[in-house]
């Protein structure tokens, strides 16, 4: 994925986002919101925080579950709050969804690419 901020229905994006803190320390949210709907929310084991930033994969199942189309932007943001109560956010950060042609999660078939 060459943009951060496009995503294909239909992939498996992992999202890196430079934050430019240190949150290894803190309990982050990392949270996908369309037409008002959260779509996908990711937090503790889901995500990666190293000092500085928090890397988010997405499955297929849940980039599929996104509308395509500039019609139907998307948002993402992070929060976190950390140990003595202290809590932020980042900026809302907006999301291109891109098509696919073809519906449905994609398997893997051994001996397929041979």
């Amino acid at each position: 994925m060459e943009n951060p901020y496009v995503m294909r229905r239909g992939s498996t994006p992992v999202q890196v986002f430079n934050v430019g803190i240190n949150l290894t320390d803190a309990t982050v949210f990392v949270t996908y919101k369309q037409h008002g709907k959260v779509i996908v929310e990711k937090t503790g084991r889901e995500i990666t925080v190293t000092p500085g930033t928090i890397t988010v994969p997405l499955t297929q199942e849940e980039t599929l579950e996104f509308q395509a189309g500039p019609s139907h932007p998307a948002e993402v943001q992070i929060r976190y709050v950390k140990e003595n109560g202290a809590a932020d956010s980042s900026c809302i950060i907006p999301l291109r969804i891109e098509k696919i042609l073809k519906e449905g999660v994609i398997k893997y078939v051994s001996g397929e690419s041979d």
